[in-house]
C-alpha cells in the first residue's frame, strides 16, 4: 500500500490543480483517506468514493496487476465525478446531455468526465495516459466505450465549455461517507489542500 500511496502523492495532487485551472473553480475535498477494498466483483465508485485494490496486489494477480498509473488514473476519475457534477450543478439537461439524452446512464454520466480526463492529461503533457486510458475504458464495456468515442469524436472542448457555463459561484465540494470495517488508503498528503484555491 504505501507503493500506491506515494504514485499518487506524486502525481494526483497536480491532476487535480490542472482541472480546477481548467475549469476554474477550486475543488474542495475534506478528506485525506480513500476508502479501497478487495473485491474485485466491484467498480470504483465517487460517491461514496471507494477503489478496488485487488487489481494493484500481485498475491491477487500474480504477473497481472496493474502498475501504478491505472491507479492514479482510477483514483483520479473517481474524484472527479463529484467534481464535474458540482461543475454542471447537478444538471442532466444541458445542452450536451440533452443532445445525448438517448445514449445509456452510464454513457452519458461519464461525457464531461471523460472529457475532463483528456483535457488535464494533455494539459500536463501526458498524452499517451490519456491513450491508456483509452485504450483500458474500451475494455470496460459498451457504456464507457462510447462515451469515449463520443468524446473523441467531439472533441473535448464543447463539455469543458459546459462545465465552465453551468458552474455556481461556490466552491466545489465532496463529503463522501465512509463505511465501517472499510480498508482506507491514508494518505500523508491530503488530496488537495482545503485551504488553498488553485
Amino acid at each position: 500500500m504505501p507503493e500506491l500511496t506515494n504514485a499518487w502523492d506524486g502525481e494526483g495532487p497536480s491532476l487535480l490543480q490542472t482541472a480546477t485551472k481548467i475549469i476554474g473553480k477550486p475543488f474542495i475535498y475534506s478528506e485525506k483517506d480513500i476508502p479501497v477494498f478487495l473485491c474485485s466483483a466491484i467498480p470504483g465508485w465517487g460517491l461514496p468514493l471507494m477503489v478496488p485494490v485487488t487489481p494493484y496486489l500481485k498475491t491477487a494477480n500474480g504477473s497481472d496487476t496493474w502498475d501504478n498509473f491505472e491507479f492514479i488514473d482510477a483514483v483520479f476519475h473517481e474524484l472527479l465525478h463529484m467534481y464535474v457534477v458540482r461543475a454542471l450543478r447537478w444538471n442532466p439537461r444541458t445542452d450536451l446531455l440533452k443532445k445525448f439524452g438517448n445514449e445509456a446512464i452510464y454513457t452519458k454520466i461519464h461525457l464531461h468526465l471523460y472529457a475532463l480526463q483528456k483535457a488535464v492529461y494533455l494539459a500536463s503533457n501526458k498524452g499517451d495516459w490519456w491513450a491508456r486510458t483509452l485504450k483500458r475504458t474500451r475494455g470496460f464495456g459498451a457504456e464507457y466505450q462510447r462515451a469515449v468515442d463520443i468524446v473523441e469524436q467531439e472533441g473535448f472542448e464543447p463539455f469543458i465549455k459546459e462545465l465552465k457555463g453551468e458552474q455556481s459561484s461556490g466552491s466545489i465540494s465532496a463529503r463522501p461517507s465512509l463505511a465501517s470495517g472499510s480498508w482506507v488508503l491514508a494518505l500523508r498528503k491530503p488530496l488537495i489542500d482545503h485551504r488553498i484555491e488553485f
